[in-house]
């Protein structure tokens, strides 16, 4: 049975926090395509009109950063979301341990990564083994026919979208690579350049998957957008400068706001189907 905070959070949870990282990122997105928005944002800030909106010229140069500083928070947003989800889950999952909501509260980057390292090591990831949410059979024998035939839907589709959310915060999206700043590659100026990391000359240079956590870690909260890599890597020196890289194109964008959006569905929807359990006796 759920503690009745739990209730109140999990209804909370599924109006509102779920949605918190996609509705951000169709804001920023927006902000992306509109023909005058982004022009109309950067009129309406006193800082960024005095200096460099003073010419046409500047106002294309401005507009440009804007773009790129825009695509990378939507990538930040996309890694914030997939953390947040997994401390839902990693919370629902140690429910008898504490209160879910006091699980998701507490929960750390560690304990999100390990949970969805446990998700990819399943031959077969389940709702009962990795939520350990009740028997499906058990469900269906204990509630209502029509919405058991629902719960039935959620027990097999659930596990996928779950799976499918392991896989990418265990990996770089599509064509996202790890990058040193000394060796940007022929086309930098075609990709987001994202640096995060500093890494003394003559020690071991973070591997893609340890890039890749580290990136995890800190971009939503911290990091350098470089637009002018090539002069970086002239300056050389130490220490190497590590970060990701990711194709400035409108699929990559549209990528991303897709795995948002699939993720956001699982976030509402998985709320609402532990009330359901719970309301028939079932937690």
């Amino acid at each position: 049975m759920l503690a009745p905070r739990d209730r109140v959070f999990l209804k909370d949870y599924a109006d509102l926090a779920a949605k918190n990282h996609l509705y951000a990122a169709l804001a920023l997105e927006q902000a992306l395509v509109s023909p005058r928005g982004h022009v109309g944002l950067l009129e309406s800030s006193r800082a960024i009109h005095e200096v460099e909106l003073a010419s046409s010229e500047q106002m294309v140069s401005e507009a440009g950063r804007f773009q790129v500083i825009c695509q990378a928070k939507i990538f930040a947003e996309m890694v914030a979301a997939f953390e947040d989800f997994g401390a839902l889950c990693h919370a629902i999952a140690t429910r008898s341990e504490r209160e879910i909501m006091v699980g998701y509260l507490r929960c750390s980057v560690g304990q999100v990564d390990r949970f969805f390292r446990r998700v990819l090591s399943a031959t077969s990831p389940t709702l009962e083994e990795h939520l350990l949410l009740p028997n499906r059979a058990v469900v269906l024998a204990s509630t209502p026919k029509d919405l058991g035939a629902i719960l039935s839907d959620s027990y097999n589709e659930l596990p996928q979208i779950l799976a499918g959310a392991a896989q990418h915060y265990a990996t770089m999206p599509d064509r996202t690579h790890a990058v040193a700043l000394s060796q940007p590659g022929a086309d930098w100026r075609e990709h987001i350049n994202i640096f995060v990391d500093a890494v003394p000359v003559g020690r071991k240079a973070p591997s893609d998957a340890v890039m890749h956590r580290r990136v995890f870690e800190k971009i939503k909260h911290r990091f350098l957008v470089l637009t002018e890599i090539a002069d970086y890597a002239q300056a050389g020196g130490d220490p190497e400068f590590h970060g990701v890289s990711y194709p400035r194109t409108q699929d990559a964008l549209e990528n991303m706001i897709m795995h948002l959006d699939e993720l956001t569905r699982f976030a509402r929807d998985l709320p609402y189907m532990l009330l359901s359990l719970d309301k028939h006796g079932l937690l």
